[in-house]
C-alpha cells in the first residue's frame, strides 16, 4: 500500500508517464512549461480575424478565383478519385490529413504545370495525389519524398526517398529545382531551433528559383489554428504570417485554401464538383497556402533588354 504522504507524487508520476505513452493525438506535444498563459486561438473562432492578413489575402481575390476556375478543367478526372482509399497507393477524398480542397488544388497544379520535379516534405496522402496526377497525364515528373516516417506506404510511388527529417537532410535537392517545379510542405509545423519548419522558411524558401510553386499545409490565415489543435503547439503559420506581412517582392500568394473555403463567391466554380457522388460526405475545406516564387530579372537579362 502506498503511504498517504507520497500518493500525490505517485499519482503525478503515473499521469505523466501515461500522457507520454498514450498521447491523445500523434500531433500532441506535452510541455512542462506551456509557452502561453492562454492557449486559446487569438484570431477567429469568436474573436476578430487577423485584419492585416485578411486585407492582404483579399487583395489576391482575382488570382484565387482564377486558380479555382482552373481546377474545373480536371473535374472529370478528380471525380474518379474514390471517397475512401481503394488501395495503399490510391488517393481519396475523405481522410484525416489532406482535405478535399487541398487534394483538388495539388492535383490541378501538377496537371497544369507538368513539373519536372516535385519535392514534398512530409508524405502520405499528398504523394498519392501527385502520383495519380502523373499517371492520368502521363507525366515524367520525378517525385521526391522527404519524411522520416510517412503515414502511408508510398515508397513505390517515389523516384527518390529521403527517410530523414528535413533539418538533417541534404538540401541539395532544392537547388536542382527549375521554373515549373512544385514543392509541398507538410512537416512538424513547429518553429524551434533547427526544426524542419525553421529550415524550410528561413533556409530553403528564400533560395528557391523563380517559377517554383510552393504549397505549405495547415496555414489557416486570417484565422488562427483551430481550437482543437491547441495541444499541438504548432507555430509554423506565425512565421509564415510574418513573412506575408512583410510583402516580399519575390513571393506571391496564388491560392489560400482556408481563406477561399469561407468565401462562397470565390469557390462557386467548384459547386458542381462538390456535388459529385465521389465527394458526398467530404468537407469542402482546405488548409494549403500556395505561393509562387517570382524573382526579378537577372542582371544579364537587364543588360540585354
Amino acid at each position: 500500500m502506498i503511504p498517504k504522504r507520497v500518493r500525490p507524487w505517485v499519482t503525478e508520476q503515473v499521469d505523466r508517464i501515461s500522457r507520454r505513452l498514450h498521447n491523445e493525438s500523434p500531433h500532441e506535444l506535452r510541455l512542462e512549461s506551456p509557452p502561453s498563459a492562454d492557449p486559446r486561438p487569438r484570431h477567429g473562432y469568436g474573436r476578430p480575424r487577423h485584419a492585416a492578413l485578411e486585407r492582404l489575402l483579399a487583395g489576391h481575390d482575382d488570382t484565387f478565383r482564377a486558380e479555382l476556375e482552373a481546377i474545373t478543367e480536371f473535374e472529370d478526372d478528380l471525380c474518379r478519385i474514390e471517397p475512401g482509399a481503394a488501395g495503399a497507393a490510391d488517393p481519396c477524398w475523405i481522410n484525416p490529413w489532406l482535405p478535399p480542397l487541398d487534394v483538388a488544388s495539388l492535383y490541378s497544379y501538377v496537371r497544369r504545370r507538368k513539373p519536372a520535379r516535385y519535392v514534398e516534405v512530409g508524405s502520405g496522402n499528398s504523394t498519392t495525389v501527385v502520383a495519380r496526377a502523373r499517371r492520368d497525364a502521363d507525366l515524367s515528373t520525378e517525385i521526391t519524398s522527404i519524411d522520416p516516417s510517412p503515414r502511408r506506404g508510398i515508397d513505390d510511388l517515389c523516384d527518390r526517398v529521403v527517410r530523414q527529417p528535413l533539418e538533417v537532410a541534404d538540401l541539395g535537392v532544392f537547388r536542382e529545382l527549375e521554373p515549373g517545379d512544385v514543392v509541398f510542405v507538410d512537416g512538424s509545423h513547429r518553429v524551434f531551433t533547427n526544426s524542419d519548419a525553421t529550415v524550410m522558411i528561413l533556409d530553403v524558401l528564400p533560395e528557391l528559383p523563380h517559377g517554383v510553386l510552393v504549397g505549405i499545409h495547415d496555414i489557416l490565415w486570417p484565422d488562427d489554428y483551430l481550437p482543437e489543435w491547441s495541444q499541438y503547439w504548432w507555430s509554423e503559420q506565425y512565421l509564415v504570417g510574418a513573412l506575408l506581412l512583410g510583402e516580399p517582392s519575390w513571393l506571391r500568394p496564388t491560392l489560400a485554401c482556408h481563406y477561399v473555403a469561407g468565401r462562397p463567391d470565390l469557390v462557386r466554380p467548384l459547386d458542381r464538383m462538390w456535388e459529385s457522388p465521389a465527394l458526398r460526405g467530404a468537407d469542402r475545406w482546405g488548409t494549403a497556402l500556395w505561393l509562387a516564387i517570382e524573382r526579378e530579372s537577372t542582371l544579364d537579362e537587364k543588360e540585354t533588354s
